[in-house]
């Protein structure tokens, strides 16, 4: 029951963090697009606009010479990464979160990065290995 419960536990964390991952994927290639379309003020608005709401992703746009002009995400290099926050919103903890991030360098030297907080995944494999738990118990 134990090899099954891990077994389960990993196989849920995998597919959650493969979703993360084609989230975040997803977003920065529509972003990209919006730069293409319309250059860096059309990403900056389409970032304001989608950063928006309950479950808005994490974002950061920093222009060529490294301002940030857009998003509340911490520097990023460009590729994958893991940061961590400060609380900076109210009801956040002091802590912050962690968030997987894909940072892009655009054609015109403006960074892009797009992340999400990893707590939902840690959070679910928690909840799994509760139930695994108070069934064996």
């Amino acid at each position: 029951m134990a090899v099954l419960g891990a077994f389960m536990l990993w196989t849920t964390r995998s597919a959650l963090e493969q979703q993360m991952t084609s989230r975040i994927e997803a977003e920065a290639a529509l972003l990209q697009a919006e730069f293409r379309s319309g250059g860096a003020d059309r990403l900056v608005a389409a970032v304001l606009e989608r950063s928006r709401g309950a479950h808005a992703l994490d974002y950061r746009v920093q222009d060529p010479e490294g301002r940030q002009v857009a998003g509340d995400l911490p520097a990023a290099k460009s590729g994958w990464s893991e940061v961590s926050t400060t609380g900076r919103s109210p009801g956040e903890t002091e802590d912050g979160e962690r968030v997987r991030v894909l940072a892009r360098r655009l054609p015109d030297g403006t960074l892009l990065a797009v992340g999400e907080d990893t707590g939902r995944i840690d959070e679910a494999t928690e909840a799994i290995a509760f139930a695994l738990w108070w069934r064996s118990g």
